[in-house]
């Protein structure tokens, strides 16, 4: 009889410790990955701060260095494409037109610089932005082209 129940408490103890050991699998093999991502959820929290950059003062309080936006004007080309099939224009008259409507705020963002100058010379000026929009806008092989760099919130807002 105690021989019997010897035997019984063998196989509860057998069953029990399988029962266990297939679990532990279950959990660290099979779930492994469903685990780990909840063990990185309850860990790791990103957060984003975006913090403005300060002025740099001279020693007298005065400013010589202040913040200020400054954006990528950029021109996906296959909405170019897109644009001069829709248009009834010509490849030239079509890049002339674009280049002209968007040389007009980029040469006005200048205008400080260029105010002193003859006007032949402003002339040359919003030619040669003119010409290098036409440059960028019929390049081949790319999905955008950078039109002018450092443009201003207000020329921006006037391209838009």
């Amino acid at each position: 009889m105690n021989h019997q129940r010897l035997i019984i408490l063998e196989i509860f103890l057998f069953i029990f410790a399988a029962v266990l050991i297939g679990r532990l699998f279950y959990w660290q093999v099979i779930k492994h990955e469903d685990f780990v991502v909840v063990a990185k959820t309850q860990i790791e929290n990103t957060v984003f701060v975006g913090a403005e950059r300060g002025r740099i003062l001279a020693s007298d309080g005065s400013v010589l260095v202040a913040n200020q936006k400054a954006y990528l004007m950029y021109a996906l080309l296959p909405d170019i494409a897109q644009l001069k099939k829709e248009s009834d224009k010509n490849d030239e008259d079509f890049y002339k037109d674009l280049s002209t409507k968007l040389a007009v705020p980029l040469f006005l963002e200048k205008k400080d610089p260029v105010e002193k100058i003859s006007q032949t010379q402003k002339d040359e000026v919003r030619d040669g932005i003119r010409d290098s929009i036409v440059t960028q806008l019929q390049q081949k092989g790319l999905i955008w082209v950078p039109l002018a760099r450092k443009v201003g919130e207000s020329t921006k807002d006037r391209i838009k």
